[in-house]
């Protein structure tokens, strides 16, 4: 069998360019006028618009690996494709084994998300019940770790959102009386008093929801003696390395996801995007002038698309797909 030909080099370059833009709209940082050039570059020649098509494929292939080692990753495996996939995916392992120290050297955290005992994908929810009998429902990017011993029932939640329902704990510590059940996150600890709760966290804060019964919180960034904060069922609090925020009410539908849905009520258009981001890859943002369109509504989310829809049928927008990893809302 021939060999693939050699890719040209003009072509190489476009998909080693869409490669450092797919790292940079993916980063977080990326601006309006960031995205304003991407639409320009994407636009100025076919090249760039196969180019960005491939980048999108290669995606789900490279979704464990960070914005700043994706672009290396990918644009070996680019030179690399004029021999087998094979080779292609040796490649990008090279590249990725050769940036171990910068591999490492990102967040700890990350690490503990990909080593956790449990985890979804995007778009995935999982529904299980823990060793005690304890419902645990984890929503979409999500990922925590269980340890379960005879003195207390923790779980660690390094990203995204869980919800747990406890259980009695058919097992009582040796000193008597039922295991403490507890949920930590790199924000600080909480308390369940027979309850249940949403504990949803990210890089910046968790927060916290009851919606039946109570729990303590601890915030990490208190002392050792602050005493915990009661929170009441209908109950809502955010703490993070700034501190702890007010009790608020919750929203009352603040577990609609669970049943599959986005509820909004007067909720702003970028706010309610960046919900729906949550649950499907890549970017997916809206022109400044109508970030603050309110929106209300159930949106599905095992269905983001349709969501999608839905907004440009009852709302002065239009939808804007120039990949399915890249969605910009744009005024009608």
């Amino acid at each position: 069998m021939s060999a693939p030909p050699i890719r040209a080099a003009s072509e190489v370059r476009a998909i080693e360019e869409a490669a450092a833009w797919y790292a940079h709209l993916c980063s977080g940082t990326a601006t309006d006028q960031d995205r304003q050039r991407w639409e320009a570059w994407h636009a100025a020649q076919s090249l760039n618009a196969a180019a960005w098509e491939r980048v999108g494929a290669m995606q789900r292939r490279l979704a464990a690996v960070p914005g700043a080692l994706a672009a290396p990753a990918l644009n070996a495996a680019v030179h690399a494709e004029a021999h087998t996939r094979r080779v292609v995916l040796r490649s990008v392992a090279v590249v990725l084994g050769t940036s171990a120290l910068a591999w490492w050297g990102w967040r700890q955290p990350a690490r503990q998300e990909w080593m956790a005992d449990l985890r979804t994908g995007v778009g995935e929810l999982r529904d299980l019940k823990l060793a005690d009998g304890s419902r645990l429902v984890l929503n979409t990017r999500t990922a925590v770790d269980v340890a379960f011993n005879a003195s207390q029932r923790l779980l660690l939640l390094h990203a995204g959102e869980i919800l747990v329902q406890t259980a009695p704990d058919p097992q009582m510590v040796p000193s008597g009386g039922a295991r403490p059940f507890l949920v930590d996150t790199a924000h600080g600890r909480i308390r369940a008093l027979g309850t249940r709760f949403l504990v949803r966290t990210d890089a910046d804060a968790t927060r916290v929801t009851v919606l039946d019964k109570a729990v303590e919180v601890r915030s990490a960034a208190g002392g050792a003696s602050d005493s915990p904060i009661l929170l009441r069922a209908g109950q809502q609090l955010r703490f993070g390395p700034g501190g702890v925020g007010e009790v608020v009410a919750a929203d009352p539908v603040a577990d609609a996801w669970r049943q599959g849905s986005i509820v909004a009520n007067d909720m702003p258009l970028a706010e309610l995007l960046s919900e729906l981001g949550r649950y499907r890859s890549g970017v997916l943002s809206c022109d400044p002038s109508i970030a603050g369109l309110p929106v209300s509504g159930a949106f599905p989310v095992p269905d983001t698309d349709r969501a999608l829809a839905v907004l440009a049928t009852g709302l002065p927008v239009r939808i804007e797909t120039r990949t399915r990893y890249w969605v910009r809302v744009m005024p009608r």
